[in-house]
């Protein structure tokens, strides 16, 4: 919030007077502070969901970008990725822009192996 506020005059019922005013006393803070907390409060939803939809936007925004066309399936792209991860070489499946030269001295292990399955 800004340093430099504005001025706001606000007329409130007797009723909601004395449950700011009590929940002021009891927490130690003014009038106007548990108002301000109350207004943040009831609109931080509203920001929240913007920033959601902003995110999904710039998600899509990437996506949109990606080659077209039927792409690959989840298996062949994490096979793929297993490959790279345990050879070393650049990976083709999420594109080449990752550093696998500190990948060294890995083993493949069979899932089933390690969990000492037949």
């Amino acid at each position: 919030m800004s340093v430099t506020g504005k001025r706001l005059q606000l007329l409130l019922d007797a009723e909601r007077y004395e449950l700011v005013s009590d929940e002021a006393r009891r927490t130690g803070r003014s009038v106007s502070a548990v108002i301000r907390e109350s207004i943040d409060e009831h609109f931080e939803d509203r920001a929240a969901m913007i920033r959601r939809a902003e995110a999904a936007r710039r998600f899509l925004d990437l996506t949109a970008e990606a080659e077209q066309g039927p792409g690959r399936s989840w298996e062949d792209i994490k096979r793929e990725m297993d490959d790279d991860l345990f050879t070393g070489r650049p990976s083709t499946a999420v594109g080449a822009d990752r550093d696998f030269d500190n990948v060294q001295g890995l083993t493949r292990v069979d899932p089933a192996e390690a969990l000492g399955e037949p």
